[in-house]
């Protein structure tokens, strides 16, 4: 359930990005038309608790723009394309959201394993805290 969350809050800010100014309305239609919905559209709170759990666990605040007909944009959306870290984590949920949204292709698209850095990234973050020094042979 709670992986379900966060894919809805990825989700969120994926179209918003995608699409720099769109209104709920819009949203709520591919909200329909996404997967994560089960085809119904998106409810008024549920959109705002979205947003609000969207600005507390990644710090991307979400607006709206009242005087161009209520339609919503990411605050310093640069910012966001420039942060190597939100990036790193919102990509690539967003690309398994799409892939799990559409079960249908799923026999159609074949993944080659890629090397990441996630199996010694724990150690390398604890050196760090600990300033110590690590050596690395590639």
């Amino acid at each position: 359930m709670a992986a379900n969350k966060f894919g809805r809050y990825v989700w969120l800010v994926d179209l918003i990005r995608c699409h720099p100014y769109i209104t709920f309305k819009e949203i709520s239609d591919k909200w329909e038309d996404c997967g994560l919905g089960d085809g119904k559209p998106l409810p008024w709170k549920t959109f705002m608790n979205h947003k609000d759990a969207v600005q507390t666990i990644f710090d991307i605040i979400i607006s709206c723009d009242a005087k161009r007909g209520y339609g919503y944009y990411i605050e310093d959306a640069d910012l966001l394309e420039g942060d190597g870290f939100r990036s790193w984590l919102i990509d690539p949920y967003a690309t398994l959201n799409q892939l799990q949204a559409d079960r249908k292709l799923e026999k159609r698209i074949s993944f080659e394993k890629i090397p990441s850095g996630n199996k010694y990234l724990q150690i390398l973050l604890q050196a760090m805290r600990q300033n110590c020094v690590v050596e690395i042979t590639h």
